[in-house]
């Protein structure tokens, strides 16, 4: 394995999670979560952990043994969730996640049934880590398996990521409250794309929340839970995505009265 060093557009980014996206104060416990090929980033992130006075520290995260036990292992096994990682879960004020593999496809072969089972019974955790009080931030780390996933050269896909954390954040997030100012309490919201998108809803009594970069980096969204009855028509997501090892893509959703029906 090749762990890439870092440039000063890592030590960059790594330092907009701290200062800005979580804000890690002096005393608080900081977990930092990744796979060995952002080694050197997580490394970058823990040192400015210390910096602030705070206490880091670092889960290595290893692709193959997860690969192997949902192989191999017994529904016992791979549902099983140990006590040290709820205790450190209760004990962290942040928690960071790198996202960064050298292989983004790793549990492409195996059965959903135990990805879906594997990730329920993680459930519980998601929400320690989610709790009120406690912040969290998911950073994408550049890498080739990244790149290649996206079709871009290592380069282009660094100045991808780069160019979209490099930003303004305090004029990114009045634009995106300005988004939400006039989408809460929406009676009617249409999402149009010509031959793939067609859907109609309502957010009426639903306001919604922003991702200025305290949530994802890169940031840039407005989520919102429509009115579950009133989401009618058809969207197409047809980009493919990684996530957790798996990929997603080519997928089209079709409701009627907030049902999915096809």
């Amino acid at each position: 394995m090749i762990i890439p060093q870092l440039n000063y557009r890592a030590k960059n980014l790594a330092k907009t999670v701290i200062d800005y996206s979580t804000e890690v104060k002096a005393g608080e416990v900081v977990k930092i979560v990744g796979e060995l090929v952002a080694w050197e980033f997580m490394q970058e992130l823990a040192r400015q952990v210390v910096d602030k006075g705070a206490h880091p520290t670092i889960q290595i995260l290893n692709p193959e043994l997860e690969k192997y036990l949902l192989e191999q292992g017994k529904e016992e096994q791979y549902g099983h969730v140990f006590e040290h990682e709820i205790t450190r879960a209760e004990e962290s004020d942040v928690h960071i996640r790198v996202l960064a593999s050298e292989n983004n496809q790793y549990l492409r072969d195996i059965d959903t049934a135990k990805l879906i089972l594997r990730k329920n019974s993680r459930q519980g955790l998601f929400k320690i880590v989610n709790s009120w009080g406690k912040r969290t931030n998911t950073v994408i780390f550049p890498t080739e398996a990244g790149a290649s996933s996206n079709n871009l050269s290592k380069r282009d896909y660094e100045q991808l990521i780069y160019s979209a954390t490099e930003v303004n954040w305090t004029a990114i997030s009045s634009y995106l409250q300005n988004i939400k100012h006039i989408l809460d309490g929406a009676s009617e919201v249409r999402i149009e794309v010509p031959g793939s998108t067609d859907l109609r809803f309502s957010l009426e009594g639903r306001g919604g929340c922003i991702d200025d970069g305290h949530i994802n980096l890169p940031g840039g969204e407005v989520f919102y839970g429509p009115v579950e009855v009133s989401v009618e028509g058809f969207i197409t997501f047809p980009y493919s995505q990684f996530q957790n090892g798996y990929q997603i893509g080519g997928i089209r959703f079709e409701y009627k009265e907030g049902n999915l029906i096809n």
